[in-house]
This record gives structure tokens, sequence and C-alpha cells, in this order.
């Protein structure tokens, strides 16, 4: 009942209409799947980071954490911004998945490098998951190398 009495109230319709023509304004008409999943992948490295911090008695779960996972998520906002934008010109569409790509790939490693940590934690050996972010991590470590070298190159 507060809420239906609490929406019908015209300075919360004012204000619900204000964000959402913005959020249409930024990210086109049509509410694109990544979105949905970058909050969805946002939402589980902020759930298993802060339950990492909970379960580790060293670590204290501070706000100062968690408002740079606000920080964090407002940064992925801009960018998938962005990339809407650049997918407006044929020319820059690749631009688009570049970001969207490097935006999920980071939370997924996010959320791994968590879980990682969580069985640490816990005392248990997870040898698909130790083996799994051994192979991210050599791949990032062999683009940073061959990086270098081209740049040495030069």
């Amino acid at each position: 009942h507060f809420f239906q009495r609490l929406l019908e109230f015209p300075a919360v319709k004012g204000i619900v209409a204000f964000f959402l023509f913005i959020l249409r304004l930024m990210f086109g008409p049509v509410f694109r799947p990544i979105y949905s999943t970058v909050i969805m992948l946002w939402l589980a490295d902020t759930v298993t980071g802060f339950y990492h911090a909970r379960a580790n008695p060293k670590i204290r779960p501070e706000s100062r954490k968690m408002y740079h996972g606000l920080v964090k998520l407002a940064v992925y906002f801009f960018l998938l911004f962005l990339g809407y934008q650049c997918s407006l010109t044929t020319l820059t569409m690749s631009i688009t998945a570049f970001i969207e790509g490097g935006i999920i790939v980071t939370e997924i490693y996010s959320i791994l490098e968590n879980a990682q940590k969580i069985s640490k934690l816990k005392g248990r050996k997870n040898q698909l998951l130790n083996k799994l972010m051994s192979i991210i991590q050599g791949k990032v470590d062999a683009l940073g190398d061959q990086f270098i070298k081209k740049e040495n190159d030069k």
C-alpha cells in the first residue's frame, strides 16, 4: 500500500520519469542484454568479495571498498555509454564489442579471483579453479610480454 501510494505522488513520478529519460538517452530505447550481464556480474563480484571479507578474520569489511565497487560500476556505465555511442556508427562498432568484452572479462576474472581466495581460506583445494586462474594469468602475462617486446622494438 505504501509503495502504491508513493508511486501515485506526482513528484515521485517526475523523478522516475527523469531517471528513465536519462537512461534512455544514454543507452538507447532498447535494454540490451549486455547491461543486465554487467549488472549481474558486478553483483556477483561484490557478493563474493564481501563474503571473502566477512569470512576472513584478518580482513574487516570497509565502506571504502564498497565505495570503490560503486565507482567501478559508474565507470562501467560510462564505458557502456561510450560503447552505445560507438555502436551508432558502423565504423566504430568494433569499439563497442571491445569495451563490452573487456568489462565482462574483467568481472569474470574478479569473480574467479574471489572464489579462489574463498577456497584457500576454507582450506579446500580446487584444482580446476587454480588451473583456470593460472591459464588466465599466463595469457595476460604473455600479452603483456608481447606488448613490451613490440614497444622495445620501436
